[in-house]
């Protein structure tokens, strides 16, 4: 019966980890489609000067600012402050 016992136990433990490691990395995921996205748009609106005659406007580097993009935070709803810096 103790033997038993430890197995449900090991089984129950194992799929709880397994749950929190699928929803973290669905999280992660979404994140990042969604980050893909605001460069995306954030670079394409950088284009119309890129595209200039005006060598004043055409010069400049290329540049998308990430500072207001939202931080990964994979606790959220669970009232936690574990927030990770998104990379630069």
């Amino acid at each position: 019966v103790i033997r038993k016992s430890q197995v449900i136990l090991e089984i129950t433990v194992s799929l709880a980890v397994a749950v929190i490691l699928m929803t973290a990395a669905a999280k992660i995921f979404v994140w990042m489609s969604n980050r893909m996205v605001q460069r995306e748009k954030d670079y394409n609106e950088t284009r119309d000067d890129a595209a200039s005659e005006d060598t004043e406007k055409s010069d400049k580097p290329v540049f998308v600012d990430e500072s207001g993009y939202p931080d990964l935070d994979v606790l959220e709803e669970y009232g936690t402050v574990a927030k990770c810096n998104s990379p630069r």
